[in-house]
């Protein structure tokens, strides 16, 4: 009776460890370009930190003004790939002030969704960081898409 009862809570928390090692896991940094060709932009930067191929689907730069910059299409992010997406903000249509980023949203094709900032610390003082350099170069009298 205790073999069984060993065996069934080795068998279950082999399954739990297999399962939390199994969880799909995107990194996600966020810089700014100003005025560098071709022109003022924003870069996302991906890296598959799981341990399996993971495939993006979308990303999605929104800001507080209720304005989107979307991207989307299938890649394939092997484990460790870098993907680099630039966005400028050039077109009319889509341009806001960089001072109003409110996050960047990246959906894979399973439907999960990862944000930055998310909710870690070091996380949001990164992009505060950021949020401080785009307030230091992009001012009203050097405002330059």
């Amino acid at each position: 009776m205790w073999n069984t009862l060993a065996s069934l809570g080795t068998t279950i928390l082999s399954r739990l460890l297999n399962i939390s090692s199994d969880r799909r896991k995107v990194m996600i940094n966020l810089d700014f370009f100003y005025r560098h060709w071709p022109g003022t932009s924003f870069q996302v930067e991906l890296i598959n930190a799981g341990p399996k191929p993971i495939y993006i689907k979308a990303i999605k730069l929104e800001s507080r003004s209720g304005k989107e910059i979307k991207w989307s299409d299938v890649k394939r992010l092997e484990t460790g790939e870098l993907l680099k997406i630039r966005f400028p903000l050039t077109d009319p249509d889509t341009r806001f002030n960089p001072n109003d980023i409110k996050r960047v949203v990246v959906t894979d094709t399973l439907g999960k969704k990862y944000q930055f900032p998310g909710l870690a610390p070091t996380s949001v003082a990164i992009f505060r960081r950021l949020k401080r350099r785009i307030a230091e170069e992009w001012t009203a009298d050097t405002a330059w898409f």
